[in-house]
């Protein structure tokens, strides 16, 4: 598919591992891909956590990752609808474009991580700074107290499950 924008549409009523061949793909052909990295439409409006399927991509197919945070939505077409609610007609809707993030800066901060880890990092990092372009701040990105913080919540929920015994 040929347009202005040089971007193609992915269903996502696929399966996700042909979603995946399929986007990997056209990431390698040079083409971009728009993706909303919580995966679905916000219940609250507020922010959900990132998948990490936007690292897996940015390291598995060497692209860097546009930031951008997108308002207005929420209140204008919150999920569940099938067509904006009326009284948003007139709403408004906008975005503010955050700083390229690289490859080699997304590679190098993952860099000796396990994997699986590396590519939550990576969402963890592109949620930052579209918390920050919401925000209007300039925080900087910590791993090592991410990753800390991620082993103490592991830690956490290992100790408050249950232990059956025979």
């Amino acid at each position: 598919m040929n347009n202005f924008t040089t971007l193609i549409p992915i269903e996502r009523s696929g399966n996700l591992r042909q979603s995946l061949r399929h986007v990997t793909r056209i990431l390698n052909e040079g083409y971009n891909a728009l993706i909303f990295p919580e995966g679905t439409r916000s219940l609250t409006g507020q922010i959900n956590e990132f998948k990490p399927i936007i690292g897996y991509l940015a390291l598995n197919c060497k692209v860097g990752i546009l930031p951008v945070y997108i308002w207005g939505t929420y209140e204008a077409f919150p999920k569940g609808t099938v067509i904006p609610k009326r009284e948003s007609f007139g709403a408004t809707i906008g975005a503010k474009i955050g700083r390229f993030l690289e490859y080699e800066e997304l590679a190098a901060m993952v860099h000796g991580i396990p994997k699986t880890e590396a590519y939550r990092l990576i969402a963890a990092r592109v949620q930052h700074e579209v918390e920050n372009l919401r925000d209007g701040t300039s925080r900087d990105f910590n791993v090592a107290e991410v990753r800390k913080r991620w082993k103490l919540e592991r830690r956490k929920a290992r100790k408050t499950q249950p232990v059956i015994d025979e």
